[in-house]
């Protein structure tokens, strides 16, 4: 009924934790693992430990999105009615996949739905989840949380919740696809998003079902001192807004050039030339992102699994 999907790289502290809570889940069809050339004695311990997994060895990190849609096409020729996606960092309660399933037959016109998301210790929510959730849009899950009358038994709608658990349903990724290859690591779940809502499905957070997440509780956002880091966070929120097909492509392409040229012209003036040269690489960025996501928006727009077939 369930395929679960995980993607591991060097995940070797956490998969003991993560494959024994889903040991139980008597809904579960089975579990993929798409491991992306781990090197801390994961595959072995899968291998040794964990012979009824299905394991999918990559001899390199191929990226989140690249290698669930590996273990998504597979589960189209399939007769499962769901995928979960699992963080390997994280782990599920004895129930949850069961009742986010139970919660989606009811409410069927949702594409992906969600637990709450806490972190590792359990005593607090994980930090990104609170910051998607906190949004203007959620207010009813604000409130419900905030004056203790959560409905079990209800869906919140949100407009996004991350990716470290997912149950997405067969007629949404028959609908919808895959993560979009124009995306490596980061981005691919908030395009992905975008894309379920496009194409008429909802999301939806579920407070009944809980997973835990157990990674750094912090929003590390970039700074123009770290170059580096810098243009490739950058690259990924122009991707962000560009790839969002609920939107128009060129007025919002037309705003990040003139914003990133703003850059250049102010940093000239100031006489700020490493700074310049920094916004000039954005500029050239953003140039050459035009033709993949155009080509990108394009297969997108298209009802059909795109990107997994």
């Amino acid at each position: 009924m369930v395929n679960v999907i995980i993607v591991t790289y060097n995940g070797m502290q956490w998969i003991d934790k993560c494959l024994s809570s889903l040991q139980n889940q008597e809904i579960v069809s089975d579990i993929i693992i798409i491991d992306n050339g781990s090197e801390d004695g994961t595959i072995s311990r899968i291998k040794n430990n964990y012979p009824e997994v299905r394991l999918i060895i990559n001899q390199k990190n191929h990226g989140f999105g690249y290698s669930n849609n590996q273990a998504m096409q597979l589960s189209l020729s399939e007769n499962v009615e769901y995928v979960f996606l699992l963080n390997q960092d994280a782990w599920v309660e004895a129930d949850t996949i069961a009742k986010l399933v139970n919660i989606h037959k009811k409410n069927g016109q949702y594409g992906i739905l969600s637990p709450i998301h806490l972190r590792g210790d359990g005593k607090a929510l994980d930090m990104k989840f609170a910051t998607f959730v906190a949004q203007a849009e959620n207010h009813k899950l604000i409130s419900d949380l905030y004056l203790h009358r959560l409905d079990m038994d209800e869906v919140y709608d949100v407009r996004f919740a991350n990716a470290a658990a997912w149950l997405i349903s067969r007629k949404c990724f028959e609908n919808v696809g895959g993560f979009a290859p124009i995306y490596h690591h980061y981005g691919e779940d908030m395009d992905y998003a975008n894309r379920v809502l496009y194409h008429g499905f909802r999301i939806g957070i579920c407070p009944a079902a809980i997973i835990h997440h157990d990674r750094k509780n912090i929003i590390d956002l970039p700074t123009i001192n770290n170059p580096e880091r810098y243009l490739k966070i950058k690259k990924v929120w122009h991707l962000i807004y560009l790839t969002d097909i609920n939107h128009s492509f060129l007025p919002r392409y037309i705003k990040l050039l003139v914003i990133c040229f703003g850059s250049c012209l102010s940093s000239f003036l100031r006489f700020r030339f490493k700074n310049l040269w920094i916004y000039l690489k954005e500029f050239v960025i953003l140039i050459g992102l035009c033709p993949k996501v155009l080509l990108n928006n394009r297969q997108a727009k298209k009802r059909g699994a795109a990107f997994l077939r």
